[in-house]
């Protein structure tokens, strides 16, 4: 079982120091998100944290881009990519789980340190969504095509102006 605790190295290795990324991490059920940013101030910290929190779906070419807007401070989006996970049994697991938490990780790129814990409650129509678009499963160099391509031409605020759901959490 994964012990996390803020303020300690984030305990799976191959997330720590990575530089300033954003993705998910698939597990069994559904899917978690890191967001890896050199030296965070207090206020983004605790924006992070606690502040209000949009998330946004946008699809183009049956890939499914999240987005998580923390309002006044920051976006950031990845995409989620089924294919990571190797076992057909467990993508049949992961289309057909009725979970919908998630958690997101904000660690310090520099240093590894998790600096903020976020556990969400998505609408279960929003996770219904995300597993509805990753039943598609691409080709990697087509997937990876795709999300160089809208990284390319379109942006973040273009992304949520033509998100096909979205969601805020108020606390």
């Amino acid at each position: 079982m994964l012990q996390l605790e803020v303020g300690k190295i984030f305990p799976i290795e191959k997330y720590r120091n990575i530089g300033e990324k954003t993705f998910a991490i698939l597990n069994e059920n559904f899917f978690d998100t890191l967001l890896s940013i050199g030296d965070p101030s207090k206020k983004e910290i605790q924006a992070f944290n606690r502040g209000k929190l949009t998330i946004h779906l946008f699809v183009i070419k049956h890939v499914a881009f999240i987005i998580f807007d923390i309002k006044g401070l920051f976006t950031f989006d990845f995409t989620i990519d089924i294919n990571k996970i190797k076992d057909e049994l467990a993508i049949d697991q992961w289309l057909n789980s009725p979970a919908n938490s998630t958690s997101l990780y904000l660690v310090n790129a520099d240093t590894g340190i998790l600096l903020g814990l976020r556990v969400l409650g998505l609408p279960i129509s929003f996770a219904e969504k995300i597993r509805d678009v990753c039943v598609v499963r691409l080709e990697k160099d087509e997937f990876e095509a795709i999300q160089k391509e809208v990284h390319a031409t379109i942006s973040t605020d273009e992304m949520i102006k033509k998100s096909i759901m979205s969601f805020t959490f108020k606390y």
